[in-house]
């Protein structure tokens, strides 16, 4: 990238349950840039704190015409943070491709007019390479995203190498809300949450091989988080392709639980009656429970095992913020990418990079879990023993 990499404009397209709620989220970083905007294609607006001073613009980024006008008008250069669902990503940064934008987004994507559903053809195509002058971050998040790099940054403490490891994500979002009358509450996007757990096959990691499941949805599992027995599933995910694919760890699976009422209701719905009975709160409506989120790391010759746990409760952020905990942690994780390209030496590193990829020196290091601490983003270490994987569906069983 030529010149500063300091950049002039940051825009975030996209404002439903996640793109809604950065501006909020990170109201303590929106002087790191000159200029701020937020745009939709349909017209929603984000959750803004006061005297934010943030253009606000209806539009489809994906339209050259819309687009072009939409870069020329900001200020050179652009942080251009995509978190429109359903896009063709890659169709979008080739689009950008030749101007002074630097690309950010949370989740894989799939050739435009496809239903591709499966990680292993969703991962290639969304890690496409597509040459620029700028950095092009894909699936940074708290998950795809932060987690890796917790993983990684626990594998470094315990000296293993990544073939020396298994890693094992776990979360447990017991989002509630006082009454269902406007629906059954769920933290995130309802389409793609269903997605995850019942259309998409599981994916894997075992002795340094991907394994995807055949059938439709995640396989049941079951996890102890302290004193409580949560019913889950090993679902299929973007950070599972990048630890196997990226990093080359022995083993990996994201094991995905939500409150026995929502794990009830995958057993005994389908998907279009889900999608129309969940809903996200909107931010006047008081949510309750706890989201919880560990990274498992493990050596299989020793068996030591370290666990990091980040705990966040939902009711809390809502009283301060206005979202929920899951909206929270990933918005706060979707800060800490923008904070490391706007930051430091990332920011004019071209390349398309991932949190598995992502190319640390021990100084890197240092400022990662700096930026972790200053952001707020509270790992704890926790007792592997009360939060651990009981059991679990095995490929091809019931």
């Amino acid at each position: 990238m030529k010149g500063s990499s300091s950049y002039q404009t940051l825009i975030i397209a996209g404002l439903g349950s996640i793109g809604g709620s950065m501006f909020a989220v990170g109201k303590d970083y929106l002087q790191w840039f000159p200029r701020l905007i937020a745009v939709d294609r349909v017209g929603r607006t984000p959750l803004l704190p006061e005297n934010a001073d943030v253009e606000v613009l209806v539009g489809d980024v994906t339209d050259a015409s819309f687009l072009g006008k939409l870069l020329g008008s900001a200020p050179q250069p652009v942080l251009f943070l995509n978190l429109c669902a359903g896009f063709d990503n890659v169709r979008l940064r080739r689009m950008i491709a030749e101007k002074e934008v630097a690309y950010l987004d949370s989740a894989c994507c799939t050739p435009e007019g496809t239903s591709e559903c499966r990680f292993t053809r969703m991962m290639p195509y969304t890690l496409t390479p597509v040459e620029s002058g700028f950095p092009h971050w894909l699936c940074w998040g708290i998950n795809p995203g932060v987690v890796e790099l917790v993983a990684r940054m626990v594998m470094r403490q315990m000296g293993l190498t990544a073939s020396q490891t298994e890693v094992t994500i776990l979360e447990y979002d017991g989002l509630q809300t006082k009454s269902t009358d406007q629906g059954t509450a769920v933290s995130w996007c309802p389409p793609f949450l269903i997605g995850e757990m019942m259309i998409s096959p599981s994916l894997v990691v075992d002795k340094g091989l991907l394994r995807e499941g055949r059938e439709p949805g995640g396989l049941p599992a079951l996890v102890s988080w302290g004193e409580e027995r949560v019913a889950s599933r090993v679902v299929g995910h973007e950070d599972i392709w990048n630890l196997g694919q990226m990093l080359g760890v022995d083993g990996a699976r994201f094991v995905y639980g939500l409150t026995p009422r929502m794990m009830s209701m995958l057993e005994n719905r389908d998907e279009s009656t889900l999608s129309a009975e969940w809903k996200v709160p909107p931010p006047e409506t008081a949510v309750l429970g706890l989201e919880r989120i560990a990274v498992q790391v493990r050596s299989p010759s020793s068996g030591k095992t370290v666990t990091l746990l980040w705990l966040t409760d939902h009711e809390e952020v809502w009283q301060k913020l206005g979202v929920n905990a899951v909206q929270f942690q990933t918005c706060l994780s979707l800060w800490f990418a923008i904070h490391m390209l706007q930051h430091t030496r990332f920011g004019s590193l071209p390349g398309t990079w991932c949190a598995s990829n992502l190319p640390l020196s021990e100084s890197d290091w240092r400022e990662v879990e700096s930026a972790l601490h200053s952001l707020g983003m509270a790992w704890e270490e926790a007792d592997p023993s009360s939060i651990r994987l009981l059991a679990a569906a095995r490929f091809g069983e019931p």
